[in-house]
């Protein structure tokens, strides 16, 4: 009998086992190879002399922490009335008084739902390709970039096994092909994961007890005071690090006047952020944590305790109970000093959120929860009519509660609500960061571009193309091959047109980069030195870069291309692949452009054929209403009228 050894993906470890499973004559397949493991010789070598060879799935990695999320989400309700009796989940209604906290186990849950129809689809195909062989399959410990906790094989089981009991559906009826060795492993992980939860539970009741008791000799001060806006540091890094997009964008004293805004950040803020927020006289509060009483924490003691009184349940339920616990204790004493009308956030649709925003509203049925989207870069613009199997939805933005989503299209409008969300209205208002764009390019915001000297040198003489990157990888929706790709045309196109000047702005670190491809980083060096090109460093914003240019050139379908025809400046999507033909934005003339040769001819026209009252025209008879209905960077006056109201 045949004997094949399958590896989801090959990282420099199995390379080490490849040899032993050679000697007991497996053959030897693989899904996926890290990045590091590609540039090892040994892994070539072994390819080339064909020990081991890839295989290839009819599966789209679409995300390194979403796959096959649209079967989740179709039977994810099914799934909850499995587990909608849980005593944890119960528990968790009584102590938030409001069924909208099933949301955070919903959302738990579907991502967990997820990766197991991944798997689940794997082992099918395998079993189809390998109909009569002896097969293993190693599943990998996530995907490249996220690494779960080793307990792929036993999550596949239990989880199998909890669907057989109530007849849903799933493709692999047969034995799974797993090691029993890889299931003891597994098994472990899966233990070690549930005494780690256990230790936090144990943790966090003794800070509980703690904080009850020190209570009583230090108490909180209470002075409640109310604001008319709460806006969310989630990110702060990013948040303080663009000085365009500036964190408190929407504070103009006209509208929104500071002294009706407090923000809140989690975490301690570093000493050059509270630095900016003092020098500008804008109140926060920068650990909620502090607040945390007695009178919050007497509330929680029965709900904690009953972790260990009861036998391990579904270990993500379990994590989401304690992570609700915690957000409980935190914005219950939160309350007691503050009061607010309006919750301003953006990237902020996690379990957590799902808590805070149900606390407040509790407290305030007035309250007003606000979630603004920050970018555009979403996977329905990749959908085209022959690739009906890449996976649409995306598991972080499902079953997220607030009142109103602030979003640049209207093509989001039912791509959202296919998440199951719980939101009261989708406002679109076009690109947020457009209205930044048009005031740089009117003069009414300072820009630093000119302060690199090589730009202010090339000013005047050539016509300037900023070129924006993605993240590449090869679990994501744009490969490395891709990447490597784009830069190639991108030096052609230097070559073939020398009246240009073009201005890299890339979106990963240096340490990203080094660590994921280094090819690419190494192509960012090679433009660095090229006398008529530039790598901005990270501290310029986008909006500077748009702002300056003659022409955007970005990777499908990243936001910045987005931004730039919102404030109508002439951009492009180079699709150097061709994978994007007949998607959403594909159907506006000259947006996406699928060849160099192409490519080179678009470019030429925008920059020394199109005028700016034919750009404007081709915006307003092509473009306008199909992208976002606007096309006049008011986006951010239209928010901030929609907050004052």
């Amino acid at each position: 009998m045949e004997k094949v050894i399958v590896v989801e993906e090959i990282s420099p470890l199995w390379l080490m086992l490849i040899r032993f499973y050679r000697l007991l004559r497996y053959k030897i397949f693989y899904i996926r190879a890290t990045q590091k493991v590609k540039r090892s010789a040994a892994f070539k070598g072994a390819c080339d002399k064909g020990i081991i060879q890839q295989i290839d799935l009819n599966q789209r990695i679409t995300s390194f922490c979403g796959m096959n999320t649209d079967e989740a989400f179709d039977n994810i309700n099914e799934l909850y009335k499995i587990f909608v009796k849980d005593q944890l989940i119960l528990k968790a209604k009584e102590l938030y008084a409001d069924d909208n906290i099933e949301l955070a186990f919903k959302k738990v849950l579907n991502e967990k739902l997820a990766r197991f129809y991944y798997l689940d689809d794997m082992l099918f195909q395998l079993r189809e390709k390998f109909p009569q062989a002896k097969l293993f399959v190693i599943p990998s410990n996530g995907t490249e970039r996220v690494r779960s906790a080793g307990d792929e094989a036993y999550f596949y089981l239990c989880t199998r096994r909890i669907l057989q009991e109530n007849s849903l559906k799933y493709k692999h009826n047969g034995r799974c092909p797993f090691p029993k060795l890889l299931i003891a492993l597994s098994f472990i992980s899966w233990q070690r994961e549930a005494a780690l939860l256990y230790s936090k539970a144990a943790a966090l009741q003794l800070w509980f007890t703690a904080r009850f008791l020190l209570g009583f000799f230090f108490p909180v001060k209470a002075a409640r005071k109310d604001f008319r806006y709460a806006v969310m540091l989630i990110n702060p890094g990013v948040q303080f690090a663009n000085k365009v997009q500036k964190v408190d964008f929407l504070v103009d004293d006209a509208l929104i006047l500071r002294k009706d805004v407090i923000f809140i950040s989690e975490h301690k803020l570093k000493k050059e952020f509270r630095k900016y927020m003092d020098d500008n006289k804008l109140f926060f509060v920068d650990d909620i944590y502090a607040n945390i009483g007695p009178k919050a924490i007497s509330e929680l003691f029965g709900f904690l305790s009953l972790l260990f009184m009861k036998k391990p349940s579904f270990l993500p339920i379990m994590e989401a109970y304690l992570k609700l616990i915690f957000i409980y204790a935190a914005w219950k004493g939160f309350c007691q000093n503050y009061k607010i009308a309006n919750l301003v956030a953006f990237n902020d649709v996690g379990i957590k959120s799902i808590g805070r925003n149900v606390i407040l509203k509790n407290e305030n049925p007035a309250m007003r929860a606000w979630h603004y989207e920050h970018s555009i870069s979403h996977r329905i613009f990749a959908a085209t009519a022959d690739k009906p199997l890449m996976s649409l939805r995306y598991h972080s933005i499902g079953f997220i509660f607030y009142d109103y989503y602030i979003i640049w299209s209207d093509l989001l409008t039912q791509y959202f609500r296919n998440h199951l969300q719980h939101i009261k209205e989708y406002i679109t208002v076009g690109c947020l960061w457009a209205e930044h764009t048009a005031n740089i390019a009117k003069g009414m915001i300072a820009s630093r571009i000119l302060d690199i000297g090589k730009i202010k040198a090339a000013a005047g003489n050539y016509k300037f193309v900023s070129v924006f990157d993605t993240t590449f990888g090869d679990d994501l929706m744009q490969g490395y091959d891709e990447g490597r790709e784009f830069f190639k045309h991108v030096e052609s196109l230097l070559k073939d047109l020398s009246d240009i000047f073009v201005i890299f702005k890339p979106k990963k670190t240096r340490r990203s980069m080094v660590k994921f491809c280094p090819e690419i980083l190494d192509a960012y060096d090679g433009f660095s030195s090229h006398k008529r090109c530039c790598v901005l460093p990270e501290y310029i914003s986008p909006s500077e870069v748009i702002a300056f240019s003659d022409l955007i050139v970005a990777v499908p379908f990243t936001s910045p291309a987005f931004e730039a025809l919102c404030a109508r400046k002439k951009a492009i999507y180079y699709d150097v692949f061709d994978k994007y033909r007949g998607s959403i934005l594909d159907q506006v003339p000259g947006l996406v452009i699928h060849d160099y040769q192409n490519f080179t001819k678009r470019v030429k026209e925008l920059l020394f054929e199109t005028d700016e009252e034919a750009y404007n025209k081709y915006l307003d008879t092509q473009a306008k209403g199909k992208i976002e209905p606007f096309f006049d960077g008011m986006a951010v006056t239209r928010f901030r009228k929609l907050l004052s109201r």
